[in-house]
């Protein structure tokens, strides 16, 4: 059945990720210098003591600038990046981390592992600058320790921030007001329409969109994946495509014909929290989101005039357990928010999807759905997202917006958990501010973690909080309370308690060491106590 155009409002389900002006760069004294390295040009081993030198306390500070050399490939990028971050929050560093990065694909890498980072690591507070040009090796200008000292002196908050032409922008999230696809129009167009992933529940939905709503004969839609399942639609073309290890973008070219537009919904999952990961759980996680650019060669030889990606929530707010997830769609967006300058490539748009209810990679993980719940998301529902699909391709059809990137999600930006995030400083009132570094707690920054309730009043000794709050806190993540029972048997695992660490710090402004949470076998009362003395 066609698309009921009223029938689920996506006006709020719509956003886009838009940069704007938050200040021209200040003249700062050169003691208010912030220390930084160039981890291109230093050995890795060197990297980590000039971190563990400098991020000892929580206002501490310090800077690494990663030129993210297009000599290597993103995977490399991405393992250097992996094995630094994870040791130095196994040696529980503190304080601010700046990353510096180029405005290019591979910074979505570090953007998308950094955000998913920090909500599990609450003692590290993590921000991203992007610059249109980096320093020569050797010759660094004054004007990057310019930018570093505003950054750290007059926008802390701040997560990321772009410098361009004297002035640093900032992300924000904001309402898009796109069109409707109106029922049909992708059927009139020549050439077929290659979904790639298109064997999972997202895809059938998609599938039968462009069927039943857009009147695309079922010859024209080809569904590419490595093992072709045995419920296509009646009609549609099926094409053995291994995105691990393609064909020749020609080769495959000459398979699928002229193409009207690709959708990339390919992704696979293979969570866990940074500090139970190793670097052989990236490949796989990275290489089906890496294959965009694999794509775009052969949108580019089959005249595709579009290729709409699928991207997630997790690269854009960040996702406990999901560092690698997170950093593969982070280049999915950095790469259709920084194209090649070449300009011979389809026009590659990012969407940034929320939970999907009845199909999708979350639809399958009801901890996955409760935790968005408990966040204030609600998952979409298939009507709503598949219009707001079709918006994306009307204004790219239309040329009546210019953005990349989109998102789309049901969110209640008035929880707590997203209040005080700088991203969304547009759609929600302010949150007040959690802890004080004065008294040795941590200030967590905006965007670091899930909450499931409101923040301690500034300056509060969290270890006054009565009972009713640590167990109203702790409720959260079992489904019965059971005082006796251990952890483990109550079903927590290892990104329960990452969770449970970064909530606790946003929540009473303390942050806790990890291996004091996680301990599987401590009973529910002896977790009680020990948050209840902090």
């Amino acid at each position: 059945p066609r698309l009921a155009q009223g029938a689920d409002s996506s006006a709020r389900l719509t956003y886009e990720p838009r940069w704007v002006p938050v200040g021209a760069l200040a003249q700062r004294p050169a003691r208010d210098t912030v220390p930084w390295i160039d981890v291109d040009g230093t050995d890795p081993a060197a990297c980590l003591r000039f971190l563990r030198g400098r991020l000892t306390h929580p206002e501490a500070t310090a800077a690494l600038l990663c030129r993210l050399s297009p000599l290597r490939t993103p995977s490399q990028h991405c393992a250097d990046l992996f094995i630094l971050l994870k040791a130095a929050v196994e040696e529980d560093l503190r304080g601010r981390l700046v990353f510096v990065l180029p405005a290019r694909d591979n910074a979505g890498l570090v953007a998308g592992m950094t955000r998913s980072v920090a909500q599990e690591e609450p003692g590290l507070r993590l921000q991203r600058v992007y610059l249109p040009e980096l320093p020569d090796v050797g010759d660094p200008p004054d004007w990057l320790d310019r930018i570093l000292r505003d950054v750290v002196s007059d926008h802390p908050r701040e997560v990321d921030l772009l410098y361009r032409d004297g002035m640093l922008l900032a992300q924000r999230l904001l309402p898009a007001a796109l069109p409707d696809l109106p029922s049909g129009i992708l059927g009139r167009r020549a050439g077929s329409y290659l979904l790639t992933g298109g064997t999972g529940g997202i895809g059938r939905m998609v599938t039968d969109w462009l069927i039943h709503d857009q009147d695309v004969d079922p010859s024209r839609v080809i569904v590419a994946g490595r093992k072709e399942p045995g419920d296509l639609r009646r009609g549609v073309r099926f094409c053995h495509l291994d995105l691990a290890c393609p064909p020749t973008p020609e080769g495959f070219a000459e398979q699928t014909g002229p193409l009207a537009g690709i959708v990339h919904l390919a992704g696979a999952l293979d969570d866990g929290i940074l500090r139970n990961l190793d670097v052989s759980r990236f490949p796989a996680v990275l290489a089906p989101k890496l294959a965009l650019a694999y794509l775009a060669e052969v949108g580019r030889r089959t005249a595709a005039p579009w290729i709409v990606a699928f991207s997630s929530t997790s690269s854009l707010l960040g996702a406990a357990g999901q560092a690698n997830y997170a950093a593969a769609n982070g280049w999915v967006d950095a790469r259709a928010m920084w194209p090649p300058p070449t300009g011979a490539e389809p026009y590659v748009v990012s969407i940034n999807w929320g939970s999907w209810g009845e199909v999708g990679m979350a639809a399958r993980d009801q901890r996955a759905l409760a935790t968005a719940r408990r966040n204030g998301e609600a998952p979409l529902r298939s009507g709503a997202a598949l219009r707001a699909f079709g918006q994306v391709i009307a204004a790219i059809l239309a040329g009546t917006s210019g953005g990349r990137n989109f998102a789309v999600c049901d969110v209640d930006w008035r929880q707590p958990v997203w209040s005080d995030l700088p991203l969304v400083s547009a759609l929600s009132a302010p949150a007040p501010t959690v802890g004080s570094p004065a008294d040795g707690r941590v200030d967590v920054p905006p965007g670091t973690g899930p909450s499931d309730g409101s923040a301690a009043p500034k300056g509060a000794d969290p270890s006054t909080a009565s009972g009713d709050e640590i167990r109203s806190f702790l409720s959260a993540y079992v489904h019965r309370w059971e005082p006796t029972k251990r952890l483990a048997d109550l079903g927590l695992d290892s990104l329960d308690f990452a969770r449970m660490r970064s909530d606790f710090a946003r929540k009473f402004g303390r942050d806790v060491a990890l291996a004091a949470i996680a301990r599987p076998d401590q009973s529910l009362s002896d977790l009680y106590a020990f948050l209840s003395e902090q």
